[in-house]
């Protein structure tokens, strides 16, 4: 039986249980963004519902976002040591994203798509120090899928903030603070129909679904703030999710998250704006979120779930090298990208798991050991 880290620190100690179903979430998740980032659409132009949906893939990282929060409001308490905690989210993030830098470097090289020796330099330099998303044009260079990590380690940046205020914030000035957060999203509608438009207010909101970290912060708060509210209900202590109609909560907020959320994603830009469907789904993922938390189904809590969900973060950073790969190996057969689709899913679960086995968990131990100095738990998956 392999052996694998849990995602909190050894000076967190909690007798809360676990949240299966939202390791498997993951999955499903990395899945989504992949499959987008395959370019379907042309293939489905007779299923326009179906073709939708894909094209909203890229919202998968909208859901990462959201869970991500989620889970580690979850698991750490504001008594939390903050440097124990920016240990322990280096430890599990890094190894797989180094090597997955190393790998499109050289996979770019090889394919003569390196561009000028000094950009090149530079966007390295922004990647491995996970900044890349704070410069234009950086963010999607060398490994494009990165930037939803420079985006990351800014959450993680602010996290030992966010949980503070999370806790202190009540349900009425959260859902204040959300109201305001989408009348300034709609700011440049406001302006036009006041016959006041202001080209500032419409540029920001065109980069709104850009890789600028700032711009995704609520998307991850959204997430804290409700695995705050979770939590203080699995503690039994009072909340918005707490009391006797616990149960019937989470099942309404299960039932209109997916319905929220499907609705969303078959609509194209025609219908909303994609920067307030964004925001929309960071609600209707929450509710999704929080109405899974319990799910006890024998499919999202079994073996092969759960290790779909552990090795989904593998899938999600290497799926671009090793689609280069793949690109080059089936270049000469002119195969489709739905004939594509499976063989390269199948190649990327394999490697994401042999890297899950064999690097990401043993390098993750060894660097949580080292810096903290400190024994780490592991527990059998």
């Amino acid at each position: 039986m392999s052996q694998i880290l849990p995602d909190h620190p050894v000076d967190i100690r909690h007798r809360l249980p676990p949240l299966p179903a939202l390791t498997s979430v993951r999955f499903f998740a990395a899945i989504y963004v992949i499959v987008f980032h395959f370019e379907l659409q042309s293939s489905l132009n007779s299923f326009p519902l179906l073709q939708q949906f894909i094209l909203s893939g890229y919202t998968g990282v909208t859901l990462f976002f959201v869970l991500s929060g989620f889970i580690l409001a979850y698991n750490y308490s504001s008594r939390s040591s903050a440097k124990n905690f920016w240990i322990a989210r280096f430890a599990r993030v890094y190894p797989v994203y180094f090597i997955s830098l190393i790998l499109a470097l050289l996979l770019l090289a090889i394919g003569h798509r390196i561009p000028h020796p000094m950009a090149l330099a530079t966007h390295s330099l922004l990647s491995f120090a996970l900044i890349q998303s704070w410069i234009q044009n950086s963010g999607n260079m060398i490994n494009p899928p990165s930037w939803t990590l420079s985006v990351e380690a800014f959450f993680y940046a602010l996290f030992p903030i966010l949980i503070l205020f999370a806790h202190r914030i009540r349900m009425r000035w959260f859902l204040v603070l959300q109201i305001f957060y989408l009348l300034l999203l709609c700011l440049p509608w406001l302006l036009a129909a006041a016959h006041h438009p202001s080209p500032f207010a419409q540029g920001i909101f065109d980069q709104y679904e850009g890789v600028f970290a700032p711009f995704r912060l609520n998307t991850f708060f959204v997430g804290v703030w409700i695995g705050v509210q979770y939590r203080r209900s699995v503690e039994g202590r009072p909340g918005p999710l707490s009391g006797s109609r616990h149960r019937r909560i989470l099942t309404l907020a299960l039932v209109a998250g997916a319905i929220g959320s499907l609705i969303l994603l078959c609509l194209g830009p025609q219908q909303v704006a994609p920067p307030i469907r964004t925001t929309l789904l960071t609600y209707t993922f929450g509710w999704l979120l929080v109405g899974l938390a319990e799910n006890r189904s024998r499919f999202l809590n079994s073996h092969v779930m759960q290790m779909g969900g552990e090795i989904s973060y593998g899938m999600y950073i290497l799926h671009y090298p090793i689609g280069l790969v793949l690109e080059h190996v089936l270049r000469p057969f002119h195969l489709s990208p739905v004939e594509n689709l499976p063989l390269f899913l199948s190649i990327l679960i394999f490697a994401a798991y042999l890297t899950f086995r064999w690097f990401e968990v043993p390098a993750r131990l060894f660097l949580r050991r080292t810096l903290t100095g400190k024994p780490v738990p592991v527990r059998p998956i």
